[in-house]
């Protein structure tokens, strides 16, 4: 049953196109699909995710021939399914979640699964992520989907196409809906379509056919899609003659040429030519102090310093270089993938006490533990490709037995906030007829029969999610609760939400937390957040509270609404009537809170300390003065957005009788999950 439909990536592999990934979506086609398609597009195309993703093509280069088998396996083939965990992020976050209020769980498919091998009745999505700063999509409509009208089967189709199969563009109901499906359309077609010839070379024993209308196949300026080799062939011109010497010379151990570097800084194309030949002898070069000077120049421009190739380094050299930047550099991020000979204590020497770098690329590396990153590094935004994967595979899954003796990960103790605690609190109000007023409400929602989830029949529900297997910085807290907000603010499932809060609450935190970065950048999920909604299909009223200790901090967010039904003649006692009553839900606000509590709070005393979020990161992130420039480009993300989530700081007094409610005081002698 469902509208079922997957989504794959695909990326030319040492000369040849590969499937990296697949997902099994089990309800999407028409308007959603596409914009899964649109927000999965936006997360792979975004800058935040280059490096990672960038890192994982490398690894896909570098694995022996045998992962890619000549003929697509048999499901369940591979023991290993998720080869590439933070592609395989971007693809579940792009299909599952949309800031818009849509979510839907997604699982992920056995590794080079065919095109043809899901469950499906609605078509396929596709992504090539061959260059990231131009990637393409597709749809397929391989055997004859589900929809009013028959498009071409086996040809790539754009956005418009797939849509018109649903629906008549010049008649579709609703002159919202046409717009904003006209916007999506619009948005869609600035991307260019894959090629015939790239699902050809992807999966050869197809019979692909090329598009009957050939407008859908302009391609982007400058690019074509048909090789992933970088750089462009053409004449040399004179400059870049006289220049090599000069870069060459620059590099050299003697470094004769430093005396020019004032120069040359300052011709327009020194920078980046000097870039390209740092990287492109980074493996041979042998560091002198000199040579120190000239990387800081290369590449203290960017935000993450990619140190992965230069392999001839020792944790000493690359530990003057971090230093070197430290101060010199735009550096908040680190890369060291794919360095099969680092130790861990190697790591310790290149980081020494830099507080400068923020995130730590180490995609590719299994010999750091995950265990020894959240116990000696947890205060980094951490990619590692473990902590990726893990959050993809549940215990129900066959692939789970690779993790079965392995600690679930805890960064509790370096993470600046413990967990989001969801309430919801409703009123159910009997009418006998319509109308009722509405006025001052957020939206109002019509609502199926007693709905799922709790709050649909009580009056105050909550329940606590922690975090605290993922590092929630201040920055991610911020941006996190933003998106949840959001969500939360257009969410049309009325009583379904609290059903959809836990996974929920994972995605919109898989989000980067430095401040430069935009909405799209991607983090790792929660594990325990992205399995609950498998493991509670109904939840229910939490009965063992998860008290806050000193030093800890939550978001509370409280969903104020009212419920209405029609109420039925007193002489109907017809159970099944009862229950078929027309019910709405009508939202009143949605508030947000941080709180920690106040240590050693006397009986009469106010037992937490309640803040907004600008509050909050001040007082998380330390006094210094890089700690201040950070919080107040944090603050200013947050005073640009929270106005569009039409949510409000919970700033009445009562908070502090609901927080008594979630957080009791414990009777003496007694213990709680939670305390020490």
């Amino acid at each position: 049953m469902g509208q079922r439909h997957q989504l794959f990536v695909i990326a030319k592999i040492n000369g040849r196109y590969r499937t990296l990934c697949a997902v099994h979506h089990q309800w999407l086609y028409g308007h959603t699909a596409v914009k899964r398609c649109l927000g999965s597009l936006k997360i792979f195309q975004d800058p935040g995710n280059r490096v990672p993703l960038q890192q994982e093509l490398f690894i896909a280069k570098d694995r022996e021939e045998s992962l890619w088998p000549e003929d697509s396996p048999e499901l369940g083939d591979h023991e290993e399914s998720i080869h590439f965990p933070f592609i395989a992020t971007c693809l579940t976050l792009g299909a599952s979640f949309g800031r818009e209020g849509y979510h839907h769980g997604v699982s992920v498919e056995p590794f080079y699964m065919r095109y043809d091998q899901g469950d499906n009745n609605n078509g396929i999505t596709i992504l090539d992520i061959t260059d990231l700063e131009c990637v393409r999509y597709c749809f397929v409509d391989f055997y004859g989907m589900e929809s009013e009208r028959e498009v071409q089967l086996m040809a790539p189709l754009s956005g418009r196409t797939y849509l018109a199969a649903y629906y008549d563009l010049d008649e579709v109901g609703g002159q919202v809906v046409k717009e904003q499906m006209m916007l999506d359309v619009v948005a869609l077609d600035k991307y260019p379509l894959i090629l015939t010839s790239t699902l050809q070379e992807t999966w050869p024993e197809g019979e692909w056919e090329n598009p009957e209308v050939d407008a859908v196949l302009a391609q982007s300026p400058g690019t074509d899609n048909l090789s992933d080799i970088t750089g462009t062939l053409g004449a040399v011109s004179l400059r870049e003659t006289a220049m090599d010497p000069l870069l060459q010379s620059l590099i050299k151990p003697s470094n004769d040429g430093l005396s020019l570097l004032s120069e040359l800084e300052f011709l327009p194309d020194f920078v980046p030519k000097l870039i390209r030949k740092v990287y492109d002898t980074a493996s041979s070069l042998e560091l002198t102090p000199n040579l120190v000077v000239v990387l800081v120049k290369a590449l203290g421009g960017d935000a993450d310093v990619d140190l992965s190739p230069f392999t001839n380094f020792s944790a000493s050299d690359l530990s003057i270089i971090v230093g070197a930047l430290q101060d010199r550099s735009a550096m908040t991020g680190l890369n060291l993938s794919n360095r099969a000979e680092l130790t861990e204590g190697d790591l310790e020497t290149i980081l020494g006490s830099n507080p400068v770098c923020k995130r730590l690329y180490l995609l590719g590396n299994p010999q750091i533990s995950t265990h020894y990153l959240t116990a000696q590094l947890g205060g980094y935004e951490h990619f590692h490709s473990d902590l990726f994967r893990r959050a993809l595979i549940d215990e129900g899954d066959y692939r789970f037995k690779q993790f079965e003796d392995r600690p679930m990960f805890d960064f509790s103790r370096s993470n600046h906030l413990s967990e989001v605690v969801w309430i919801g609190i409703t009123e159910d109000i009997a009418i006998k007829a319509r109308p009722i007023d509405y006025s001052g409400m957020i939206h109002v929602i019509p609502q199926a029969p007693f709905g799922a989830g709790y709050g649909s029949r009580h009056s105050f529900q909550y329940h606590q999610h922690p975090v605290d297997d993922i590092p929630v910085s201040g920055g991610k807290a911020m941006k996190g609760l933003l998106k949840l907000l959001q969500w939360i603010r257009s969410h049309q499932g009325g009583f379904t939400l609290a059903a959809d809060i836990a996974s929920a609450i994972g995605c919109a935190f898989a989000t980067l937390s430095s401040a430069e970065t935009s909405f799209d950048a991607v983090a790792a999920i929660s594990t325990s957040l992205n399995m609950y909604p498998r493991r509670n299909s109904s939840p229910k009223p939490q009965a063992v509270p998860r008290l806050l200790k000193n030093n800890e901090w939550s978001v509370v967010v409280v969903y104020d609404a009212f419920d209405t039904y029609l109420f039925p003649p007193k002489d109907d006692d017809d159970d099944a009537k009862k229950e078929s009553r027309e019910r709405t839900r009508a939202l009143k606000k949605v508030r947000y809170v941080f709180v920690t509590p106040v240590a050693d709070a006397a009986p009469q005393q106010k037992r937490f300390l309640v803040a907004d979020a600008p509050t909050y990161v001040k007082e998380v992130l330390g006094k210094d003065k890089r700690s201040r420039t950070e919080a107040d480009l944090l603050i200013e993300v947050w005073n640009q957005h929270f106005p569009t989530t039409q949510c409000e700081f919970y700033a009445e007094d009562d908070i502090h009788d609901i927080l008594e409610k979630v957080y009791p005081r414990l009777e003496e002698g007694s213990e709680l999950n939670g305390e020490d």
